[in-house]
C-alpha cells in the first residue's frame, strides 16, 4: 500500500504531526520504499522531519530533498522491519515554511523472508523455506531432532557378503563426512576365508592433541582394533576373521575428509604344497586338494595352512605371497615353477591383449582398453603423460613434473576415457627428477631439454590387471634407437600413432640445444603429435608385439616446435630412454 504526508503532492500544512504504523505477520518482513521526498532542510532536521522506526527504534530521520534515485541508493535499503516486526513514521513539521514544500511519499509491502539465507540459522544439514517459515530436513539415515534443527545419525548398516573386494567410504564422500553419525558396516565373505583391510589415499579423521574427537574402530569375534584418528593412516592388516565390523563415530562439528578403507579375500597358496588336479588356470569357485610335499606335514596349530618341514625346525626366511586384486586376473602356473625375487623388474612386462588391425594407421588411431595399459595420466595441475614401469613406479617427462616435486599428484590408469569413473587413481609418494636436468627455467630462458626425465613413485601398490601393467624398460644398445623400426606414441584421449625415427641432425629448425640423450621421430599425419609431453614412445609397433617381443619404452615425449603441430611431416624430440637405465634402477633401490 500506499502512504503519503497530509496535502501531499499539494503541500502540507504548518504545525502538524502524522503518525502511521504497520506490522508484519511472522516470518514475514515489512518493507518501505520512500519513491518522494521534499521537506524543509534544517540543521538536524529539527524544523520539519519524517522519523522511520523498526520496532520502536529510530532507524532513519530524514529532511530536505532527495532525488529518486538518492532514495533507491542510500535510504531505502535500510527501511525493513524484523521478521515478524513493526515499521512506524512519524510526520512533524514547525510553525512556519519559507516556501512550499510537497512532503513525502512512500509505498510499502510485507515479504516472506528466506531464513535459509540467515548465517546464524543452523540446520544441519538441509533447510527449506516456505512462505512465513522454513523447515530443517536430514540426509537419508538421519533424523532430525526436538530442536528441530540437528541432524543425528541412525546405525547405518552396509552388509556385503560373500564379496572378494571393495572399498569402504564414511557417508559424504568425497567430501566432508557427516556430523552427528554413528555408523556400522559389516563385511563378510564365505567360511574358510579371511578379509585384509588397508587404507589408501588420504586420511583424515578429526582429533584434538592427541585424542580421538571422532573415532573408527574395527572388530572381529575375536579382536578389536583402532579406535583410529588423526591425519596418519594405519597400516594395513589381516583380520583373520571371515566376519568384520567397521565402527565410525563422530561429533556434531568438523570439515574433515574421512578414509579409504579397501577391503580383499585373496586366495591363498600353501607354501610346500602340491594342488589337485593340476591346472594351468585356476577360477573362482574350482574345488582344489592341498597335500604337503614329501618331507613336509600339515601343523593344525599355527591357525593356517602351513606346510612345515618333519626334519628340521627352521623356519623358511622367504614365502610367495599371491594377491588377485581382479575377477578379470588370472595366474598361469607350470606344473612345476621356479619364483626367483629381484628388483625391480616385474616377472612380465611389455604384455598387452592385441587388437590386431590390418591397416598401418599414421593419422591418430584411438586405442582400446587393455591396448596400452602402461599408459597415465597426470590432469591437474596440468596435463601430462607417463608409463608404468613397476607397481610403484612410473617414468615420465621432467619438464612435467618441475616444481611439483612437493605436492602430492594424482595420476590414473587402466582406462581410455579420461572421465571414466571406475579408472585406476594413484597417488604420488615422491618425486625424483634427473640431476642433471635444468629445473626451473622458464619457457623463453631455456636453452635445452637435456636430461628431461623424471622417476614418481606411488604411494601405495598398483593393483596390477590386464587394463593397467607395466611397459618394460628397454635394452642398451648401439646406433639408431628404433633401428629403421617404426614405434607408436601415445597420449591425448588415449590415441596413438605410429612414428620412425629421423636420423638427420637437427631434424627441425630450432635454437633448442639437441644432445645424444634425445632423438627425433615423427609420422605422415597430423596426429603424429598426439602423444601428451612425458607419454611413452614404445618399440615394436602396436599390434605386433609377442610373448618373446615384450614392448619396451624406447622414449618419453619431450619437446618439439608446438607451432609445426599438424604439419604432414611433424617431428618431435623423445628423451633416449636408454641413457638412463643405470640412473633408474639405482635411484628405485635407494628409494
Amino acid at each position: 500500500g500506499w502512504v503519503s504526508s497530509p496535502g501531499h503532492p499539494g503541500g502540507y500544512e504548518p504545525d502538524i504531526k502524522m503518525n502511521w504504523e504497520r506490522c508484519a505477520p511472522a516470518g514475514h518482513t515489512l518493507t518501505l520504499s520512500i519513491v518522494h521526498l521534499d521537506l524543509e532542510d534544517s540543521h538536524d532536521c529539527e524544523n520539519d522531519a519524517l522519523e522511520v522506526f523498526a520496532n520502536g527504534i529510530l532507524i532513519s530521520k530524514l529532511c530536505g530533498k532527495k532525488s529518486t534515485e538518492q532514495l533507491q541508493a542510500s535510504v531505502n535499503p535500510s527501511l525493513r522491519s524484523p521478521s515478524g516486526g513493526c515499521l512506524s513514521l512519524t510526520f512533524q513539521t514547525d510553525y512556519s515554511n519559507t516556501e512550499q514544500h510537497t512532503g513525502f511519499r512512500a509505498f510499502y509491502t510485507v515479504q516472506d523472508i528466506d531464513e535459509c539465507l540467515d548465517g546464524d540459522l543452523q540446520c544441519s544439514h538441509f533447510c527449506h523455506n516456505y512462505i512465513g517459515g522454513y523447515s530443517c530436513s536430514c540426509r537419508p539415515g538421519y533424523f532430525l531432532r526436538e530442536d528441530q534443527h540437528t541432524c543425528t545419525g541412525t546405525d547405518l548398516e552396509l552388509h556385503r557378503g560373500a564379496l572378494w573386494e571393495g572399498v569402504l567410504t564414511p557417508p559424504g564422500s568425497p567430501g566432508p563426512y557427516f556430523e552427528n553419525a554413528q555408523c556400522t558396516y559389516t563385511l563378510s565373505v564365505e567360511e574358510g576365508k579371511q578379509i585384509i583391510l588397508n587404507f589408501i589415499g588420504e586420511f583424515d579423521v578429526e582429533d584434538r592433541e592427541g585424542q580421538c574427537i571422532d573415532s573408527l574402530t574395527i572388530k572381529t569375534d575375536s579382536a578389536t582394533f583402532g579406535p583410529f584418528c588423526g591425519k596418519k593412516a594405519p597400516s594395513g592388516f589381516n583380520t583373520a576373521a571371515r566376519q568384520v565390523q567397521v565402527l565410525f563415530s563422530t561429533d556434531q562439528e568438523g570439515q574433515n575428509l574421512g578414509f579409504s578403507l579397501t577391503y580383499q579375500c585373496p586366495g591363498t597358496v600353501t607354501p610346500d604344497s602340491v594342488l589337485s588336479p593340476q591346472r594351468t588356470v585356476y577360477v573362482v569357485g574350482d574345488t582344489v586338494t592341498v597335500q604337503c610335499k614329501t618331507g613336509y606335514t600339515f601343523d593344525a596349530h599355527l591357525g593356517v595352512s602351513f606346510c612345515q618341514s618333519k626334519f628340521t625346525h627352521m623356519s623358511p626366511r622367504y614365502y610367495v605371497h599371491f594377491v588377485i586384486h581382479s575377477h578379470n586376473f588370472m595366474i598361469h602356473c607350470e606344473r612345476i615353477s621356479l619364483f626367483i625375487c629381484f628388483f625391480p623388474n616385474l616377472s612380465e612386462c611389455g604384455m598387452n591383449e592385441e587388437f590386431f588391425s590390418f591397416e598401418r594407421v599414421f593419422g591418430g588411431e584411438r586405442a582400446r582398453l587393455k591396448q596400452i595399459p602402461w599408459q597415465l595420466l597426470m590432469k591437474e595441475p596440468k596435463r601430462g603423460g607417463a608409463s608404468l614401469i613397476s607397481d610403484r613406479w612410473a617414468l615420465t617427462a621432467a619438464h612435467v613434473v618441475d616444481g611439483l616435486e612437493t605436492k602430492k599428484l594424482k595420476f590414473y590408469g587402466g582406462m581410455i576415457d579420461v572421465q571414466d569413473i571406475n579408472a585406476v587413481i594413484m597417488e604420488t609418494e615422491k618425486i625424483i627428477i634427473h640431476p642433471d636436468y635444468a629445473r626451473k627455467v622458464s619457457d623463453k630462458d631455456r636453452s635445452t631439454f637435456d636430461n628431461d626425465i623424471a622417476l614418481v613413485k606411488m604411494s601405495e601398490r598398483v593393483p596390477l590387471s590386464f587394463n593397467i601393467r607395466p611397459v618394460c624398460l628397454p635394452e642398451k644398445s648401439a646406433g639408431p634407437v628404433m633401428k629403421e623400426a617404426t614405434g607408436t606414441v601415445s597420449g591425448r584421449f588415449l590415441q596413438y600413432a605410429h612414428l620412425e625415427e629421423n636420423l638427420k641432425v637437427p631434424c627441425f629448425q630450432s635454437p633448442m640445444k639437441v644432445t645424444d640423450n634425445m632423438f627425433c621421430a615423427g609420422g605422415d599425419g597430423a596426429d603424429s603429435c598426439q602423444g601428451d609431453s612425458g607419454g611413452p614412445l614404445f618399440l615394436p609397433m602396436l599390434g605386433t608385439g609377442a610373448p618373446n617381443k615384450p614392448y619396451r619404452l624406447e622414449g618419453i615425449v619431450s619437446w618439439a616446435p608446438s607451432d609445426k603441430c599438424g604439419d604432414e611431416e611433424f617431428k618431435g624430440y623423445y628423451t633416449k630412454v636408454q641413457n638412463y637405465l643405470g640412473w633408474i634402477r639405482e635411484t628405485m633401490e635407494k628409494n
